[in-house]
């Protein structure tokens, strides 16, 4: 049996087509608002070099959407050429399509779950923070500690939690089996980075 690593390392087939991304794809305010997290620590890189935490946006077509690149957390100004453009997934396979310069962030099919359960989803935030994710820790949405991030399980785990009116109204929710995890999610970017920056800034944990 083979060990996977517990972070930052993509868990699904993936087939990649290596190009740039089409002019407009990837905007100057999903860009910004990625650096602003890095700035925050909130996206980054572990001492081990592993990378945390990544940003998408609904693009177009039914359910593709663009996202943070894999292991990009070490990149402090990200362009667009840190991003990936995800065209086609399968949850139950396990599976993604995508291209651009890099690969689309391990996390890319829990972001998927987020985009198939409502249309009128169009961003989702995925950070790191150790002390507000304890504090948050089954206070709010919190998906079960057996669920590992970047699974089939944890995509369908976040669609159940997705259909709960405190999910629906609260727009936040953690991991309990993936350390440090949250996510938030919005009608718009901005919205899923304010619902973000009020427990961040609040100084709630």
């Amino acid at each position: 049996m083979i060990n996977l690593p517990e972070e930052g390392y993509i868990k699904y087939s993936i087939a990649f087509h290596e190009e740039k991304l089409d002019r407009g794809i990837c905007d100057t305010e999903l860009i910004e608002c990625r650096n602003t997290l890095h700035q925050l620590k909130l996206i980054g890189v572990y001492p081990d070099g592993v990378g945390y935490g990544n940003i998408s946006r609904r693009s177009g077509e039914h359910n593709q959407f663009v996202i943070s690149g894999t292991q990009t957390g070490n990149i402090t100004s990200a362009t667009e050429d840190h991003f990936s453009l995800v065209s086609h997934f399968e949850i139950k396979n396990n599976s993604l399509t995508c291209s651009g310069k890099v690969k689309a962030s391990s996390e890319a099919l829990t972001h998927a779950a987020f985009y198939e359960a409502y249309t009128n989803i169009n961003a989702v935030i995925h950070v790191h923070h150790f002390l507000l994710w304890k504090k948050l820790l089954h206070i709010i949405s919190t998906t079960d500690e057996k669920i590992l991030y970047g699974t089939p399980a944890m995509a369908n785990a976040v669609k159940r939690l997705l259909q709960t009116e405190k999910l629906q109204k609260e727009k936040i929710l953690v991991m309990a089996g993936h350390s440090e995890g949250i996510f938030t999610f919005g009608n718009s970017l901005q919205e899923a980075f304010i619902i973000l920056m009020q427990y961040f800034e609040s100084k709630y944990y």
